[in-house]
């Protein structure tokens, strides 16, 4: 039996992550989380009980991330080519979908329509409740076009 050592983990080449992959992976949901959060008065409890497992595995790939850039962890490569990697990246967009596709009372009561922000909050009511069939099948071809493009065919 072989003992995973240091020396297995190390990695000699250097790596690098593409400005994409940070900003669409990691950046935009948190950045769209937060604003449900803030903007839409999300009960943080509801919130920690359904989905900071989510958040919690994107904090331990972040971290991941940073110590295979200093040489110790894995492949970088592993993250760009997985169909699993890619849907584990869909799933930080799950909350997201899920508090913005909330009913039109649910927005009704939590802003004030005349200011900016109720301005926003309506046009992203109508987004992602009038047009999710729309929204949803571009994310679904999304998900078709990387898995073809995985495997190499």
């Amino acid at each position: 039996m072989s003992q995973l050592s240091l020396e297995t983990l190390i990695i000699k080449n250097s790596q690098t992550i593409s400005l994409y992959s940070i900003i669409f992976y990691f950046l935009v949901p948190i950045i769209l989380i937060f604003f449900c959060l803030f903007l839409l008065k999300i009960d943080f409890y509801e919130f920690s009980q359904k989905f900071l497992n989510i958040y919690l595995m994107m904090i331990v790939e972040i971290l991941l991330i940073i110590f295979s850039i200093n040489g110790i962890g894995f492949e970088l490569q592993m993250l760009e080519n997985r169909i699993t990697m890619f849907l584990l990246h869909f799933l930080y967009y799950v909350p997201i979908i899920y508090y913005l596709s909330k009913d039109e009372i649910f927005y009704i009561n939590s802003t004030n329509k005349s200011s900016f922000s109720g301005k926003v909050v309506i046009a992203l009511y109508y987004v992602f409740n009038k047009y999710k069939n729309l929204y949803l099948l571009v994310f679904t071809f999304l998900i078709v076009v990387f898995l073809t493009l995985s495997i190499k065919i």
